[in-house]
């Protein structure tokens, strides 16, 4: 049934992508019974066609863009794979705000990927690590907000972060926040990067919704996309390290 599922959708979305014009100009409703026993018998023509969008998109997907050094890995409360999204979202958010950004986040959930194995790195990869339509935002949080989300991303096993922002996490709560090398100042604000998912209140971030912010056109995707790109033409891979912005105290 999900080869079917498949089939139907893309001959409609050939039917849509036809030049031609039509005007809906009534509409009645009926109802039939379609009886499935066996494999769909495809019109050869139509298959064709499927067949030139899957090898297009085939060959797309897997252009490579890029070099991973080492095997990047999901895990917290900091890994391989948190550090690149995060970096790279503060990296290009910075680029697309046009004014520093204090630091970048993003939720763990929306990394869809265990790991990444070393190597070529193609762009049908970074779309199973980013499939989402998030775009980016960048957010001005006071200091008490920035406290607040700090918290609730260490409640929550610890978020992907940006070098810029470290603190250690003793008994599930933050501790010795630093944000660009200083003390977090709860009478200061901050501007914070991160996927706009968040910053409308996804994943239990409800207190993020009325925080002023600037909205950029860029998908999250896209900025991975151009970090890796700007690797890639400096001839460098892709090689995030761990590196202690998020520390577990014991003691």
């Amino acid at each position: 049934m999900r080869n079917l599922a498949i089939w139907l959708f893309l001959l409609s979305f050939l039917a849509i992508s036809c030049k031609s014009k039509q005007h809906l100009a009534k509409v009645e409703p009926q109802s039939e019974t379609i009886t499935y026993d066996g494999p769909l018998q495809g019109d050869a023509q139509a298959d064709s066609l499927i067949q030139i969008y899957k090898k297009d998109l085939d060959k797309e997907m897997n252009r490579i863009i890029g070099e991973v050094a080492e095997e990047l890995i999901k895990a917290q409360p900091e890994s391989t794979m948190g550090n690149f999204c995060a970096d790279a979202i503060y990296k290009m958010a910075t680029d697309y705000y046009g004014e520093p950004i204090d630091f970048a986040l993003q939720n763990y959930g929306g990394m869809r990927l265990p790991s990444i194995a070393a190597g070529p790195l193609t762009r049908g990869k970074v779309y199973e690590l980013m499939p989402f339509e998030n775009r980016v935002a960048v957010l001005t949080l006071n200091g008490k907000e920035t406290l607040q989300l700090i918290e609730h991303m260490t409640m929550r096993g610890g978020w992907p972060i940006s070098a810029s922002l470290r603190y250690e996490i003793f008994n599930k709560k933050p501790i010795a926040i630093e944000i660009n090398g200083e003390k977090l100042d709860l009478e200061k604000t901050y501007k914070v990067a991160m996927p706009d998912y968040i910053a409308n209140g996804g994943d239990n971030c409800d207190f993020l919704k009325l925080a002023p912010r600037k909205m950029t056109d860029k998908l999250v995707r896209k900025a991975f996309f151009e970090y890796i790109l700007e690797h890639t033409f400096a001839e460098k891979a892709i090689h995030p390290k761990i590196d202690g912005r998020i520390a577990i105290r014991n003691n």
